[in-house]
């Protein structure tokens, strides 16, 4: 490995590793708001914060989903894309699609960091709840 492919290796994985940070970071402040919600709301309107988190995480995936055309040309290689497209047209199409996928990486993280506390409330709910010993509860609450 020459010198240059070790700095793009190491920018590379500062750049993961960063990425990485600003997700557990989102996540963490998604969770906060989320369990502070609920506890402001109380028992009688706990749904309210769940609700919200649902509904702003699947408004994020859907918008995510129409913007990259349904990921259809993410990964395609020019022979996989219509004969009736030039050469030209289809590498042009991939690296739109590349472009595309690069601009909405923060949503995906943030569909992650919304949809992340709800699950982690169900795990809980459903799961957690009945396995755990009751002063492990008590400590919980």
């Amino acid at each position: 490995m020459g010198k240059t492919e070790k700095s793009a290796a190491k920018k590379s994985g500062k750049k993961a590793i960063r990425r990485l940070l600003m997700l557990a970071g989102a996540s963490i402040l998604s969770c906060l708001c989320y369990f502070g919600a609920l506890s402001v709301f109380g028992p009688e309107a706990q749904f309210v914060p769940v609700i919200v988190f649902l509904l702003l995480s699947c408004g994020l995936a859907v918008f995510y989903f129409i913007y990259n055309r349904g990921l259809v040309v993410a990964g395609a290689t020019p022979d996989m894309l219509p004969d009736t497209m030039s050469y030209e047209e289809k590498t042009a199409a991939i690296e739109a699609a590349v472009e595309r996928k690069k601009k909405t990486a923060w949503i995906a993280a943030a569909v992650f960091a919304l949809i992340l506390p709800v699950l982690l409330d169900a795990f809980y709910l459903f799961v957690l709840e009945d396995a755990l010993p009751e002063g492990f509860l008590s400590w919980l609450k």
